[in-house]
């Protein structure tokens, strides 16, 4: 994310934060919490960090595909 950092919008960049700030709570809990030694307790948690992942990841997507518009094939 930072390399791209500088060419994504105020938006962009907002919601990057955001899932980022999720993730590192998502898995500070995980870490504090001892039902996370239970497999299924912690494969759900785990998940819910999955997603947030996926919302940046997205966001790199994004940056790619505008990055490629107008370029001949």
């Amino acid at each position: 994310m930072k390399l791209i950092e500088r060419h994504l919008t105020p938006q962009q960049i907002t919601v990057v934060n955001e899932a980022n700030r999720r993730v590192m709570e998502k898995l500070n809990a995980i870490l504090g919490d001892s039902s996370s030694y239970n497999a299924a307790v912690r494969n759900k948690k785990i998940k819910l960090v999955s997603s947030d992942l996926a919302i940046m990841q997205k966001v790199i997507e994004n940056h790619e595909f505008s990055q490629k518009l107008g370029r001949a094939a």
